[in-house]
């Protein structure tokens, strides 16, 4: 058929329309989708030093030196791993070296010569603080000099 010009064209097109719109009103019929998110575990740590000197003369016993604060949102808990850069010890510049201990949460005077682990069987959401504690036994024959240590704390979901 060959396209005209005119009423006949005209009409067809304007009849056609409402029909066009018509019928999805008049179909039936549902549809569905799944929907899903995924939501990561993040784990984080906050370290608020406190600037404390250490009497090494006299001996030091759960002297605080750092709030931290733990978060993880993973659901089996998470652990936070404390390591000693010089495994546990103090040491001088002039090579002598001092022990000290650490207390954190449940960890109580532990020597950090290996990496010493706290657990928590649950989720943290909210921020939790916990105190970093050191003792120090006293050490009459200590030489002079300046001693130090470096600790890490790492969090990890479980």
């Amino acid at each position: 058929m060959c396209p005209r010009r005119g009423p006949g064209r005209l009409t067809l097109a304007i009849l056609a329309l409402p029909a066009l719109c018509a019928a999805p009103a008049a179909a039936q019929g549902t549809g569905s989708l799944r929907l899903g998110a995924l939501v990561q575990a993040e784990c984080a740590l906050q370290v608020m030093e406190n600037l404390t000197v250490l009497d090494v003369l006299g001996g030091v016993r759960d002297v605080p030196i750092a709030t931290v604060g733990e978060r993880c949102n993973d659901g089996d808990g998470y652990r936070v791993v404390l390591t000693s850069r010089n495994n546990g010890f103090l040491r001088g510049q002039n090579g002598d070296v001092l022990s000290y201990l650490v207390s954190y949460g449940p960890l109580e005077a532990a020597k950090l010569s290996a990496p010493r682990t706290v657990i928590a069987n649950h989720a943290q959401t909210n921020w939790k603080q916990r105190t970093l504690m050191v003792t120090i036994p006293a050490a009459q024959q200590v030489l002079a000099s300046a001693y130090s240590d470096a600790l890490t704390l790492t969090i990890e979901a479980r």
